[in-house]
């Protein structure tokens, strides 16, 4: 397959144009331009709005994960993310990022930070690493290290932030926002965006990858959620909310985007739990192009699908029927819709990925698509 742009150019800064000229032919030959690989279950933070099953698993040894990415970069695959569980607890992680900058992806990280010391901080510098996105759910040492149930975490987490800033390399940060975090949100944005940093203000709180319980404890009120929606459109250096939300808005995970888990499962995205194909028994190829695919790219021409079909299985059992929450924040975004601004693509992430260098910095709001709780773990 020919590819949209040279791969040498994938790893570089993409103007607006480029980007949107290139996202469209892979939407219209269905290329998978943007590819999330969780590479571990595991994990040193107990965090509790987390939507994993379970936090022992290894995954995939490194050559799998390297003949994955070699088999992305011949299918036209541009930008790989990087996330697990906590990435670096793997300790061929730094083998993996060589093998992907020898492949000329746009890399990107998603972590909590708290494992990078000066020596990790040195080598992604090295390495070039695009973007590496933290999570950060408050400034209260308090109120964070409740939330990731580990004392200390947050004052770990701003050292890594600090050590990447220190070499020059591009951070963002991606704060989920719950009942227990709601008050400092906006503080936590005004310190990070003062500093020239993208901050990302996740409002859906992912249920379980098998449907298992629910962290509606964890659940914004309506009022909460249309605080920060208001907050984030009317923001001097906010972008607006993301196009996502709008209602007949057409999702392109597992169109131009896809997930891989940590054992080798293809999904359309991070929130589907039913893997459509196995990479230990099958070439990445193979997977994208069979039946399963296909039928999952056939839901978003159907006139009866109003939100997002991987939500709706998760919450409500069936994919055709809008979950409670889903309906809440979908009532709450149709307030904003009117005045909404649309933002410049943005840096990869699990389900609209795109370079980090054509965006402003500012605060977004997701939607319960990929990993809509927002966080970069």
């Amino acid at each position: 397959m020919p590819p949209i742009v040279e791969k040498s150019q994938a790893a570089a800064p993409l103007g607006a144009e480029t980007i949107r000229r290139v996202e469209r032919v892979a939407t219209e030959k269905a290329i998978p331009l943007f590819a999330h690989l969780d590479l571990t279950y595991r994990c040193d933070l107990r965090c509790v709005h987390c939507y994993l099953d379970e936090y022992q698993s290894q995954g995939l040894d490194t050559a799998q994960v390297l003949r994955i990415l070699d088999q992305l970069a011949d299918a036209g695959t541009l930008f790989v993310t990087f996330s697990g569980g906590e990435v670096f607890v793997r300790k061929d992680l730094f083998e993996i990022l060589r093998h992907a900058r020898r492949r000329n992806f746009f890399i990107t990280l998603k972590t909590h930070g708290g494992r990078i010391t000066p020596a990790i901080a040195d080598q992604m510098a090295q390495l070039k690493v695009n973007l590496t996105m933290f999570s950060v759910y408050s400034l209260d040492p308090a109120v964070h290290d409740a939330i990731t149930t580990r004392k200390g975490s947050l004052a770990r987490t701003m050292r890594g932030i600090a050590l990447l800033r220190e070499r020059g390399l591009k951070a963002r940060i991606a704060a989920p926002i719950m009942g227990d975090n709601f008050v400092g949100y906006r503080e936590l944005f005004e310190h990070f965006s003062a500093q020239g940093i993208e901050v990302e203000l996740g409002t859906y709180i992912m249920k379980t990858r098998q449907g298992f319980g629910s962290q509606s404890h964890t659940d914004l009120t309506d009022e909460q959620v249309r605080e920060i929606y208001g907050f984030i459109q009317h923001h001097p250096v906010a972008p607006g909310v993301y196009k996502s939300l709008a209602r007949g808005y057409k999702c392109m995970a597992g169109v131009k985007s896809l997930y891989i888990d940590p054992m080798g499962g293809v999904h359309p995205c991070p929130m589907w739990a039913r893997p459509l194909g196995d990479l230990r028994s099958r070439d990445f190829d193979a997977i994208w192009n069979n039946d399963g695919i296909r039928s999952w790219r056939r839901l978003y021409e159907r006139d009866d699908l109003a939100s997002c079909p991987a939500a709706n299985l998760t919450e409500s059992g069936d994919i055709f029927v809008t979950s409670e929450r889903s309906t809440k924040f979908l009532r709450v975004v149709d307030e904003f819709m009117p005045v909404r601004r649309e933002p410049e693509p943005a840096s990869p992430s699990s389900a609209d990925p795109r370079p980090v260098e054509s965006s402003p910095s500012g605060a977004k709001a997701d939607a319960p698509c990929g990993k809509g709780c927002g966080c970069a773990g």
